[in-house]
């Protein structure tokens, strides 16, 4: 794992919309490899889930928290999460592919697992069913638990109470 002094959450700006429109047309490719849709359709309908997708986060939750993920002082993911009075909800952590595996993800979720256990809420997120096991099994290996299974999605929980006291490791801080 990079060490915490090369890695930093900082509020996104507008000048890091083509880093972010980039990652999500490579995460919303791998997701639909398994399709036979031609490179333009392909293109056409991830613009389209680009759009929706922010207009489902506004309407969702105004007072989100999207951070761009920087690793070794490159853009290297992003993180959006909500802080409830009941919990901490992880709507989407997306790591480049040049920059998986080297423990960035399991990082940005441990600085929220150390938030949720300061104030004693859980976090909670969803993953996709079909065509994307891999993120299921990255939340179990973090301590999650799914909670509720239903058509498309599995609804995990880590809950800071069932966990126990944890290491109290460097957490990052969010940065402007």
């Amino acid at each position: 794992m990079p060490a915490p002094a090369l890695l930093e959450l900082r509020l996104v700006r507008p000048e890091d919309e083509p880093f972010l429109t980039d990652l999500f047309t490579v995460i919303e490719q791998e997701r639909l490899a398994w399709t036979d849709l031609k490179n333009g359709s392909l293109q056409t309908i991830i613009s389209h889930e680009l759009i929706g997708q922010q207009r489902h986060y506004r309407a969702l939750n105004e007072d989100a928290t999207h951070c761009l993920i920087i690793a070794q002082s490159k853009p290297a993911g992003r993180v959006v999460f909500w802080n409830n009075r009941d919990e901490i909800r992880l709507a989407e952590l997306a790591v480049a592919p040049a920059f998986r595996g080297l423990g960035i993800g399991s990082a940005v979720v441990e600085t929220l697992k150390a938030q949720a256990r300061q104030t004693k809420r859980p976090v909670r997120l969803h993953v996709e069913k079909y065509h994307h096991r891999q993120p299921r099994r990255f939340y179990h290996q973090l301590g999650f638990r799914v909670i509720e299974d239903r058509d498309t999605h599995w609804f995990m929980e880590w809950d800071a109470e069932r966990a126990g006291p944890g290491p109290i490791g460097a957490q990052l801080k969010i940065a402007s």
